[in-house]
């Protein structure tokens, strides 16, 4: 499926979860359940959430006209206590304190019943009824309303009795009963038709408002909509104006106003505030959420409908939680964390199953199926598809026919089948056209259109999209219209009106641009920015056949400059963070939660490694859970961290540099090589500190097709797990000359357009998507004669995310240089019975389980198989002794066997030194990066453990402001990748913590070809004056002329990124050096002044 499609399909998709009913489904909890009724349900239904409440104030309709009499005469005087502390308790927000006003309401119901007063019973039962319903105990308040009944039938109570009525009915409605809703809101409208009652009036006149709005006459809407909102103010009843309030905002929201909408839901939670109740504020709360999602306000309405999450979870009510699951599972699949989506949509799936509620599992399930299809995962898509289609046989909706038929569609369109998605979208506008619902049709109009675009009716595509465009603008919903716009530009562009295709793009890209500060959360801006990737590179793609078109416009920099804009935005952001040091002002209570998250989340792993050996079990899922929600709460103290310090706020926000920005960044024998892939074509960028080339390269499937397979045969000398020796080297053998062939291949695709370009200059490369997995200098490029040549054979090679990074990097670099050459850290103690332990009685390997275990699974992760313990590094003792031999005389620090701890990390200041440098295990998460880390020694001296893990965020929080870092471990240069952001992982980890440049492997290497690499690659820089980049290139070099190490299996594994041409990494003079010259200068002058002398006194010997 093309990122097209996908992109297309996962922004249509995104608003299924507010077509029915409109926004009012989403806003007040009951999605679809408005739907099943006619409007004077509807009417009678809204009625019924607006009083059924009533009796918890004495604003309040059944406290207002119902409250029983509690003179002190009466037997039950003790009964106004009662209902009091009731009150006192369920305004507390909590279950407990909910069941404990229960029990307090029943008391007072048997004090009334026992001396037949049934109208104070029937007020209580109500209250009892209104207490369960908050709660979600339906039956329970069902039952209670019932006997309400009774007691009101006994005294002729016509408002009790209405009032009991209207409250079954929205029980009704709440569990798809729509017939016995009808019947019991008709009986309860006609008993009430003839009271003179002005809060009920309020509410006649809001849900005539919500009645008209169901129809699609704003017009009557907003009419009654604004007579109720004033009557209610004059009443002045917090309760009453606050429903007023939240249903005019309703009315509003569905015309497309909501900024009035946002203003209404504030004000309704303000008064809702004022009288304490928790319900009707997490509905207030869900309410402003959902305003903050359509105008793309993602943080914000992900931090309403937690709030409103936490009131609900408190008072134990699982349909609302359900509701405002799915309204957190919508908001991160907006931003594209499809992942905290699935878990979100799943927890709502939960609470309806539990609940049997079906409309709700349709819903849900269709969510859940939305995310595996943008996931690529079509099998399960289709299960969840299947499972709605099953459940709305019964229930017989004609919107979730309607929204059946568009999520086939978008199925079947990412399967690749159009035709029949086309078909669906058109049958599901037709329903959607006859039910007068605007946002279904605008979301089929654009899906449609898009569909068409793809069958090649183009003109057809265009007149679906003008449609869906001008309903789109009148809604006021941003992302939508977003949507819509990227479908015209690509229709217009393919029409050749590349101007026009350019103006509707760039009104979008601006407006992702604003959307995108707006997060707070790094993690957030990165899935969010990876969602909307393919509007930059529409940008680029419509700029650079503008180029083709007009060559000397300028058009070609601004493609470049898109290119800048679409990647590593957050790194750079994060970097401008570590310059600035946020935690210098920090609130000292946020440090210290976050110090407490951060040591859950290290148990919590350590957790996962122990029941990480039954896939699926009830343990792990939960532990599983934990980390997500750490994660999650650790990423938002980070945000406030960051969004509370005032040094942060003063510091200006970076900026993607443009074209002559980045060429001052290059010195004149640098060229930097900028990849952009594409779904129809693919574009290469190279600069020099005075000219622009750029080049169309393949579509990003062709290039990701062999660059997977160059990959593949370049670690295929890993071994296997149960592969015997003769069956590895068979397989070698057969991937030598595949490799060859890839590799050549694939240098002619990346590198070909450019290679009369290249001369001997240094590469930077600026990879994208698939290309961060592979070392450039393991291709080879076309030479002169037909031969071909080796990328390392002619220039130093080095890695950057952009080249505004890059920039941001050089500034950095404006710091005094360090006067120590390296610290190493290397061939840590990871096991209790390693034989370095001076006695067995220090032994504790028991002690260590966790640890042992959570290294042993990443052990696994990587591919490295064994007995079960974790791997000894005795080579990286030889190693770390080859580099400090390479270094001058007492300028390096060596910390081996307990010393490479976590302890001695702690007690180095590293701005001393100029190089750091690991050689040790090291383990990526791809699901929580934060987690990702090195391996120390995990017992003392003493065998006593340790925390041997070095985290990344404890990385984030180290001071290494060297110029390079040194990872020689398996794997320490992958991550998990984020389109546009590219990977993270510990690199990114240590450029944050201050370092120029990093060092990193691609994939697991031999340990004696790395040991052998290090030693070549010190000397390089401590003996021959390389730079590291060259002293790099050198190395490999040297391990390639060996027939052991010729394969790029050993050589070409690392990679550096960062700063280039870092001149003279030795010591700088002083101490050290300067000491020894002075000594052996005196030493010298001492000798020869000696022998001066005595030659002196021989002369004058003999002249006498």
């Amino acid at each position: 499926m093309s990122s097209f499609s996908r992109a297309v399909g996962k922004v249509l998709d995104n608003h299924l979860s507010i077509q029915l009913g409109k926004m009012r489904s989403a806003i007040i909890g009951m999605p679809l359940r408005l739907n099943r009724c006619g409007p004077p349900v509807l009417v009678c239904l809204l009625f019924a959430v607006f009083i059924c409440s009533g009796a918890y104030r004495k604003s309040s309709f059944v406290q207002a006209r119902s409250e029983p009499s509690t003179d002190e005469s009466s037997p039950c005087a003790e009964v106004a206590e009662l209902v009091e502390s009731a009150r006192r308790l369920y305004a507390r927000g909590d279950l407990k304190s909910a069941q404990e006003a229960l029990a307090k309401y029943g008391q007072s119901l048997r004090c009334w019943q026992s001396i037949r007063a049934p109208r104070e019973a029937a007020a209580t039962l109500r209250s009892m009824g209104n207490i369960y319903y908050d709660i979600g105990q339906y039956q329970s308040a069902a039952d209670s309303y019932e006997q309400a009944i009774i007691e009101s039938k006994k005294i002729g109570d016509i408002r009790g009795h209405a009032l009991s009525l209207i409250a079954i009915g929205l029980i009704d409605v709440d569990s798809d009963r729509a017939n016995e809703a009808w019947a019991r809101t008709n009986e309860a409208f006609s008993l009430a038709r003839d009271l003179h009652d002005e809060q009920v009036r309020v509410q006649i006149l809001m849900n005539y408002a919500l009645g008209y709005d169901s129809r699609d006459d704003p017009a009557n809407a907003s009419k009654y909509a604004d007579q109720g909102v004033a009557l209610a103010e004059q009443l002045n009843e917090p309760e009453t104006y606050g429903k007023a309030l939240l249903f005019a905002g309703i009315v509003k929201h569905n015309s497309g106003k909501l900024t009035e909408a946002l203003d209404c839901y504030q004000r309704a939670l303000s008064q809702f505030q004022k009288y304490g109740h928790p319900a009707w504020q997490s509905r207030a709360l869900t309410a402003i959420g959902n305003i903050y999602a359509a105008i793309g306000e993602l943080q914000q309405s992900l931090e309403y409908n937690e709030q409103a999450l936490t009131i609900q979870k408190r008072l134990g009510n699982r349909r609302w939680q359900a509701v405002t699951f799915n309204n957190m599972g919508y908001a991160y699949r907006e931003l594209g964390d499809l992942e905290h989506a699935l878990d979100n949509y799943s927890n709502a799936l939960d609470c309806f199953r539990e609940l049997g509620h079906e409309t709700g599992q349709f819903l849900t399930s269709i969510f859940v199926g939305n995310v595996y299809r943008l996931l690529g995962d079509f099998e399960k898509a289709r299960e969840n598809y299947q499972f709605g289609q099953k459940l709305n046989l019964k229930l017989k909706d004609k919107k979730l026919k309607a929204l059946s038929l568009t999520n086939l569609g978008l199925l079947s369109q990412a399967e690749g089948n159009l035709p029949d998605a086309a078909r669906s979208y058109s049958q599901a506008l037709i329903t959607y056209r006859r039910l007068g619902d605007r946002r279904g049709q605008i979301i089929n109009q654009n899906a449609l259109g898009n569909a068409l675009y793809l069958l090649g009716q183009k003109e057809r595509a265009l007149r679906h999209l003008l449609q869906g465009f001008s309903l789109a603008e009148k809604t006021g919903d941003r992302e939508l219209e977003v949507s819509v716009r990227y479908n015209l530009a690509q229709v217009r562009r393919s029409l050749g009106q590349f101007d026009d295709a350019r103006s509707q793009n760039e009104k979008s890209l601006e407006l992702i641009e604003s959307l995108r500060l707006k997060l707070a959360r790094f993690e957030l801006r990165s899935s969010y920015f990876a969602s909307v990737r393919q509007f930059y590179e529409l940008e680029a793609d419509i700029l650079m056949e503008l180029h083709r078109r007009h060559p000397g416009a300028g058009l070609a920099a601004k493609a470049f400059e898109v290119s800048e804009r679409a990647r590593a935005r957050s790194l750079l952001e994060s970097l401008r963070e570590s310059q600035v040091n946020t935690r210098a002002d920090a609130d000292t209570a946020l440090l210290a939660e976050e110090g407490i998250v951060q040591r859950q989340l290290n148990e919590a792993s350590v957790r996962r490694a122990q029941v990480s050996g039954d896939p699926g079990s009830p343990a792990l899922d939960a532990v599983l859970r934990e980390i997500d929600r750490l994660a999650t709460r650790y990423q938002e103290l980070e945000a406030r961290i960051r969004s509370n310090s005032t040094r942060y706020a003063a510091a200006p926000l970076p900026q993607p540099l443009g074209l002559k920005e980045s060429q001052q960044l290059l010195d004149d024998n640098s060229m930097l090589l900028e990849y952009m892939l594409g779904d129809e074509r693919s574009y290469l960028w190279v600069i020099t500190s005075s000219e622009l080339y750029s080049y169309e390269l393949p579509p990003r499937s062709q290039i990701e097709s062999i660059v997977t397979e160059f990959h593949d045969l370049l670690t295929a000398s890993q071994p296997v797990e149960s592969e015997t020796y003769e069956q590895l080297q068979a397989r070698v053998a057969k991937a030598r000359t595949g490799l060859l062939n890839d590799s050549a291949d694939l240098g002619k695709i990346l590198l070909g357009p450019v290679a009369d370009k290249l001369g001997n200059k240094r590469l930077l490369i600026v990879p994208d998507g698939v290309l961060q997995s592979i070392p450039f200098q393991a291709l080879t490029i076309p030479a002169v004669g037909g031969s071909s040549l080796s990328l390392l054979e002619e220039h130093e090679i080095i890695y950057e995310p952009s080249a505004s990074t890059l920039g941001m990097v050089q500034e950095n670099a404006q710091r005094k240089p360090a006067s120590g050459s390296v610290v190493v850290f290397a061939n840590p103690v990871f096991d209790g019975d390693d034989p370095r332990l001076e006695s067995a009685k220090f032994k504790s390997a028991s002690d260590m389980t966790g640890q042992t275990q959570q290294i042993k699974q990443a052990l696994r992760d990587v591919g490295i198989q064994g007995t079960g313990r974790i791997p000894p590094l005795p080579a990286s003792r030889e190693e770390a002794d080859a580099i400090i031999s390479s270094v001058p005389w007492r300028t390096g620090l060596k910390a081996v066997d307990f010393q490479a701890s976590r302890h001695t990390i702690e007690q180095i200041d590293f701005s001393q030194y100029r190089i750091l440098h690991f050689a040790t295990h090291g383990f990526v998460d791809y699901q929580h990066p934060e987690l990702s880390g090195l391996v120390l020694s995990m017992v003392d001296e003493k065998g006593q453990p340790q925390d041997g893990y070095l985290r990344m965020h404890d990385i984030y929080n180290l001071k290494v402001p060297v110029d390079l870092v040194v990872l020689s471990s398996c794997n320490s240069g992958l991550g998990k990748e984020i389109k546009g952001e590219g990977l993270i992982g510990l690199t990114r980890g240590f450029m944050y913590a201050g370092a120029r440049g990093v060092v990193a492997s691609l994939w697991k290497v031999d340990d004696d070809a790395t040991a052998e690499l290090m030693k070549n690659f010190y000397a390089g820089m401590f003996q021959k004056g390389f730079t590291p980049e060259a002293a790099l290139r050198d190395a490999q070099l040297s391990l390639r002329s060996q027939k052991r190490w010729e394969s790029p299996y050993y050589w070409a594994a690392f990679v550096i990124q960062g700063q280039y041409d870092q001149k003279d990494l030795g010591p700088r003079p002083h101490s050290s050096f300067a000491l020894v010259s002075l000594i052996t200068s005196v030493i010298l002058f001492s000798i020869a002044a000696a022998f001066v002398v005595r030659w002196r006194r021989k002369t004058t010997i003999k002249i006498e």
